[in-house]
């Protein structure tokens, strides 16, 4: 990507003119990144085979008996003495392997953080030893405002394959997760839980803020998201130099409009009296409460309100009080939408209501108007109302109760006075299914009869 402001054009600029790596960098990565391994193999014809064992990390190459026993998981190189992996190879045996380890380096440069991931390259041709070449990847780099530019080398990405294309130069990048119908495209910029190369340099604000490398609780951070976060907002650095891990994640990982800088005031009086959710579990709940005071208009500087004693408890409370006004919010929207087919449903159930079905404890009465069929349908949990059947002008439904409670709901056609439903909760069959269902059988006639004048 062309750079398009000042800061990139700079940034792009200043990454071709960064020093070169010191030898020591190259020589940490050589003993403590690069994975110990060889292959093996059978060479020769008939008695002539030959167990081969190639080691990767000093080029070694033994000759042994065919029928040798070897560990794969720890043979132990006679070379260098380096205890290997053996890979079992076919007949077509590699005659060389490259293999490569990505890790960081941490710099300043004119005022700026600098994280450059460097590939360790380890080339093996067989029969001869191993070489080592560090390369530069991407850079991102940070200013003391917290505003970062990513400098990276060409590339190419597609759904099978990645390759870096040097020739092509510097240039621009972003960050780039993502997901397709049919592909998860990782961000490739995202440095977080890699490795750091030791004697890494960090801004004199980064310090001042409290940020220290290898801080084990925040390891599986980005580095760059984080330091980005800390030179942006005095909320991260509060929450660095508190030991506050959890909220502190938050704040790195969901940036601006994050709820904990949203509601900053209320946390901060939280942490005065002694909030103690550190899990990150815990802590999503308590944040979600958080909101949840703050669309009922609770008083969000309370300890009462902020601070309950059984989080899960209220929360769950508070969740079913949200779901009472969303659906009441909902059964209103639906009522002022579906107006003009109430005047006609009290007309087509006004004629069933002079016929009484009862039999002891088991009462069958028309619904008749449309939050009837909200109650029913959410008492039942079937469709009644959200498919809208009180808009059908060829059936009349009616509602079986037993005992008062709401027990089964029946369907009537108009057209020839038969039960096409009768359904209890969940569209299951009710304890009381046939007689319920018996009783409204021998009442249709009655209901046929308040319709004939129709």
């Amino acid at each position: 990507m062309r750079p398009k402001t000042k800061d990139e054009k700079w940034v792009l600029a200043e990454q071709q003119r960064l020093p070169e790596l010191p030898s020591r960098t190259l020589d940490w990565a050589r003993e403590n990144l690069m994975r110990e391994d060889g292959y093996t193999w059978l060479a020769g014809a008939y008695s002539k085979k030959r167990r081969i064992v190639w080691c990767q990390n000093c080029g070694r190459v033994e000759r042994l008996p065919a029928d040798a026993e070897i560990s794969r998981d720890g043979y132990v190189c006679a070379g260098c003495g380096s205890r290997l992996k053996l890979r079992e190879e076919g007949k077509n045996h590699p005659k060389a392997k490259c293999h490569t380890h990505e890790f960081i380096v941490a710099r300043v440069h004119r005022g700026w953080q600098v994280f450059e991931s460097v590939d360790l390259e380890r080339t093996v041709v067989l029969g001869e030893a191993p070489e080592y070449r560090l390369a530069r990847r991407y850079a991102i780099w940070i200013n003391c405002r917290g505003k970062e530019v990513i400098a990276t080398l060409s590339y190419a990405r597609g759904c099978t394959g990645f390759k870096w294309l040097p020739e092509r130069g510097w240039t621009i990048g972003r960050h780039n997760g993502m997901a397709s119908g049919y592909y998860v495209y990782d961000d490739m910029f995202d440095i977080s839980g890699m490795q750091f190369a030791p004697g890494g340099r960090y801004l004199s604000e980064l310090r001042k803020r409290g940020y220290r490398p290898g801080i084990k609780a925040v390891e599986h951070l980005s580095a760059s998201s984080l330091c980005s976060a800390l030179l942006k907002s005095s909320v991260a650095e509060t929450l660095l130099k508190a030991r506050r891990w959890a909220l502190l994640e938050v704040v790195v990982t969901e940036g601006k409009g994050n709820p904990v800088e949203r509601f900053w005031p209320s946390v901060k009086i939280a942490l005065r009296h002694g909030m103690s959710y550190e899990t990150k579990a815990d802590v999503g709940l308590w944040l979600d409460y958080l909101s949840g005071l703050h669309n009922e208009g609770r008083d969000m500087r309370s300890p009462k309100w902020l601070l309950p004693e059984d989080l899960h408890l209220v929360h769950a409370a508070q969740v079913r009080r949200a779901n009472a006004i969303r659906d009441a919010e909902k059964l209103k929207r639906q009522l002022e939408n579906d107006r003009e087919f109430e005047a006609e449903l009290e007309k087509r159930t006004a004629m069933a209501a002079g016929v009484a079905i009862v039999d002891g404890d088991i009462s069958i009465s028309p619904l008749l108007c449309i939050k009837d069929f909200y109650e029913e349908g959410k008492a039942l949990h079937h469709c009644v109302f959200s498919m809208g059947y009180y808009k059908r002008k060829d059936c009349l439904i009616l509602g079986a109760r037993v005992g008062g409670k709401r027990t089964e709901t029946i369907e009537v056609s108009l057209k020839d006075f038969s039960i096409s439903q009768c359904r209890g909760a969940d569209n299951m069959d009710s304890p009381f299914h046939d007689k319920i269902y018996k009783l409204m059988q021998n009442n249709l006639d009655k209901l046929k009869l308040a319709y004939a004048g129709r």
